[in-house]
């Protein structure tokens, strides 16, 4: 007894578990006790002996774990899954251009069916989550789905082909009926040429003015290089970006003045490496429209900075050979489709593939292709359109902001 009492240990117990272990002593004891009397009556020997100290032992160690203090802090649902259980909305809303993606949550014991109504898709929609968690699986899959049933046109980036390509062409061909025009599926794939359409995204059509060229380049040279992203206004990124612009528009001259098409990327990546630059900049002089652009060449050649020249033109060289070679330079020449994807007369849904293995060289053309698409997208009276990008990081598309912020007024999702 005095051990019992006396005794003050510095772990805690809950309530319900000191009630419990206080019978459990209390009956120990009792048998104890009683065996005791049972002994000194009848004098049972060896039994009673042995049954007085197991329930003495017992009884003594369920005494000791009442004395413990009650935790009065200390929570059974120590991970707040109960707690942070609540009520949500069960309705569908479902409109003719809303997502609804189905899924199930626990609310006082039981389990009920909700929906996630994603009412207006033309706001833009950013999926986050840790790798692993099921993005694509769970939202991005049956996004696509469900604008695919409602006659959405549109591009996909798939960045681990063929996973949602496979699906993609799937369901353009279940849902296919639902078009006012049937629509046709296009897909890149630079791995398997024989399995790939072929598009041309630096053809002489889509080169208005010579600014398209910067803006082209840029965007190639960026994929190439991201580091040069945070690099704009510097010296030699930014005269290599503007001796590449040269090159492009200058291939577009040439294309339009002898009717013969020059103007694609592996002639852009042969001309970058073009042996003698005093002959590639003389011919460069013969057109007025290169000749404001040439200026920090110039100024080089006049002074006689030859080395400072060679720098400034090696390094769009060298950026570019990272992006050549024969299935690449295959797939880009051709011109299978046309970028509007939304024309309500011919609707086409593309498909893109990269591959994680193949990144660096796959993302420059990825990435011209689907910032020409920001602009061809992004017109009035034209279908509804999706633009969805998995693993966004991994690819550099400039306009995407504007896309981003004015295309809900152009239906695009």
């Amino acid at each position: 007894l005095a051990s019992v009492f006396t005794f003050s240990p510095a772990k805690t117990i809950s309530e319900d578990r000191k009630k419990q272990v206080l019978q459990y002593g209390a009956f120990a004891v009792a048998v104890y006790l009683l065996m005791g009397l049972v002994d000194f009556v009848y004098y049972t020997g060896w039994f009673s002996i042995f049954i007085s100290t197991i329930s003495f032992s017992f009884g003594f160690y369920f005494l000791l774990e009442w004395r413990k203090k009650i935790a009065v802090d200390l929570k059974e649902d120590r991970r707040q899954e109960t707690e942070s259980e609540f009520d949500q909305a069960r309705n569908k809303i479902e409109t003719s251009y809303s997502v609804n993606i189905p899924y199930t949550y626990r609310y006082m014991g039981d389990v009920h069916t909700s929906w996630i109504n994603i009412i207006n898709v033309f706001r833009a929609v950013l999926l986050g989550g840790t790798p692993g968690s099921g993005k694509s699986f769970a939202i991005l899959e049956e996004w696509i789905r469900q604008l695919i049933k409602k006659s959405f046109a549109g591009v996909i980036y798939d960045y681990k082909f063929p996973t949602l390509t496979k699906k993609t062409y799937n369901y353009t061909k279940w849902y296919s009926s639902n078009y006012p025009v049937e629509p046709k599926f296009y897909m890149i794939n630079f791995d398997d040429p024989a399995y790939s359409h072929r598009c041309n995204p630096i053809n002489i059509d889509s080169l208005k003015t010579i600014a398209d060229a910067k803006e082209n380049t840029k965007v190639l040279m960026m994929n190439i290089n991201k580091t040069w992203i945070q690099k704009e206004g510097d010296f030699f990124s930014d005269s290599a970006m503007l001796f590449t612009s040269i090159l492009m528009w200058y291939l577009k001259l040439v294309s339009k003045k002898y009717d013969y098409n020059v103007c694609s990327l592996p002639h852009l990546v042969a001309l970058s490496t073009f042996e003698s630059r005093e002959i590639l900049f003389l011919l460069f002089q013969e057109y007025r429209e290169l000749k404001a652009n040439m200026t920090p060449f110039n100024d080089a050649i006049e002074n006689g900075a030859l080395e400072q020249l060679a720098g400034q033109v090696a390094s769009a060289g060298v950026a570019l050979a990272k992006v050549s070679s024969p299935e690449l330079d295959y797939i880009i020449t051709g011109d299978d489709f046309s970028f509007d994807l939304n024309n309500p007369l011919a609707p086409k849904i593309l498909c893109l593939g990269n591959n994680p293995d193949r990144q660096e060289t796959y993302s420059a053309p990825l990435g011209l292709i689907l910032s020409k698409l920001t602009k061809t997208l992004n017109r009035q009276n034209q279908a509804p359109s999706m633009y969805c990008v998995d693993e966004f990081p991994t690819i550099y598309i400039r306009g995407i902001d504007t896309l981003i912020g004015t295309g809900r007024s152009n239906k695009v999702a």
